[in-house]
């Protein structure tokens, strides 16, 4: 069974008490691991933010960036107005990356797409609606978008646990 295929039937279960109770939920969800990615990364020692163990993996810092960026991103898809990535774009991408230098940076770029992101979401009623995706193209209801955001945080707060670790640091942050 493909991911897109589990979605929720919202029109079957009473739109505006599900979509609301749903949405409120997420974006619950998704604040919590946006706390917990940040709280995690302020764990690493200054000099450590922008370590590598080896030239060619990113740094927690890199992570950060790939954060921010996303959570800018998210609310264009779910409102369908993303356009498809191609090659053409990651360079210009990498370049509004490197513009943010610092842990604040990413945090306030993060919290400034998620809340353009919460506002559409919670005013979402039609999560049974496919979103076509910039990103290979690929199709989700908006159901199953609304958790990519969460999703990408916490896969993003391990790579972050993971780096720590590889520098000596095994504290639970």
């Amino acid at each position: 069974m493909r991911a897109q295929d589990l979605s929720i039937n919202f029109s079957a279960l009473g739109k505006n008490k599900m979509c609301m109770d749903y949405s409120s939920h997420i974006v619950g969800m998704t604040r919590s691991a946006l706390e917990t990615l940040f709280r995690t990364a302020r764990a690493t020692p200054e000099d450590k933010l922008t370590w590598k163990p080896n030239p060619d993996v990113r740094s927690i810092l890199e992570v950060l960036q790939d954060a921010a960026q996303r959570s800018l991103m998210f609310a264009a898809v779910m409102k369908g107005e993303a356009r498809l990535f191609t090659t053409e774009m990651f360079p210009v991408m990498a370049q509004e990356r490197a513009q943010w230098t610092s842990l604040e940076q990413c945090e306030a770029k993060a919290r400034e797409g998620l809340e353009a992101f919460y506002e559409v979401l919670l005013a979402t009623d039609d999560f049974d609606s496919v979103l076509t995706m910039p990103f290979g193209g690929h199709q989700l209801s908006k159901a199953n978008f609304s958790l990519m955001p969460l999703q990408s945080l916490t896969y993003m707060n391990g790579q972050v646990n993971y780096i720590q670790t590889l520098y000596g640091d095994y504290d639970r942050h």
